[in-house]
């Protein structure tokens, strides 16, 4: 049994190592969302995001711009 929590660990511990160099990697690229202005969603802007953002934009209803 110790041996699968020593193993699960390890695992665990790259899990999170690799996916946190993935985000720091993409922090300073940007993408083209049209952003929903208002609750009905009907005015839209094309701005631009930081790629740490797209998640909480995509969320509220914000659609990535074809580059």
């Amino acid at each position: 049994m110790k041996k699968y929590v020593i193993l699960f660990g390890i695992i665990l511990t790259g899990f999170i190592l690799t996916s946190t160099t993935t985000k720091n990697e993409n922090a300073g690229e940007r993408i083209k969302v049209a952003h929903v202005n208002n609750k009905q969603g009907q005015q839209k802007e094309i701005i631009e995001i930081k790629m740490n953002d797209l998640n909480s934009h995509l969320a509220h209803g914000d659609v990535i711009v074809k580059q």
